[in-house]
């Protein structure tokens, strides 16, 4: 029978691992989102195994433009290497698999931002991007008439940023001529 203090250890370990095959900075809802799938723990559970991973700095946070993400540190990545066979090979594939599965959208919540800026009462200036290593590398601004129509772009950016970016490349290197 497992105790407790054997299922806060895997846990942890099983963060560690989820953190290292993803192989990109997770925020904290992206971690809750696939403990909540994998009935691995609840949000509460969460919190306090990330406040013991960050303590023992095995895993470190990193304050980007579009919010707080985790990664493991060289230590997370040396004490994982240590503990990694203390989970279930089952355990291990339904991480992959979750991370696999849900990597594009991962993606896009660690390399993507949006804002809205209210410049008078009908007036919103919109600001999209895609970011690498906290450095726009694609930018879209433009005005919106609404704060509803505003906040409709930010919800869309979410999803649709990688298809507007390669759109936006399609076009611009089109042999066609846009008849201007």
């Amino acid at each position: 029978m497992e105790t407790n203090q054997g299922k806060i250890a895997v846990r942890k370990v099983a963060l560690l691992y989820a953190l290292r095959q993803a192989a990109f900075p997770l925020d904290e809802e992206a971690l809750a989102e696939l403990c909540a799938s994998l009935h691995l723990m609840e949000y509460f559970d969460l919190k306090s195994n990330l406040h013991d991973l960050l303590q023992t700095q095995w895993v470190v946070p990193r304050q980007q433009r579009n919010g707080l993400f985790y990664a493991l540190s060289p230590t997370g990545a040396d004490a994982l290497s240590l503990f990694e066979d203390n989970l279930l090979r089952s355990l291990r594939a339904a991480i992959d698999g979750y991370l696999t599965e849900h990597a594009q959208e991962l993606r896009l919540r660690t390399c993507t931002h949006a804002e809205s800026i209210r410049l008078s009462e009908h007036h919103y200036r919109v600001t999209l991007q895609i970011m690498e290593d906290d450095l726009a590398i694609f930018e879209l601004t433009f005005f919106a008439d609404s704060a509803q129509e505003a906040d409709k772009y930010l919800v869309a950016w979410k999803t649709r940023a990688l298809s507007v970016y390669a759109s936006a490349f399609d076009a611009l290197l089109s042999k066609k001529n846009p008849g201007i």
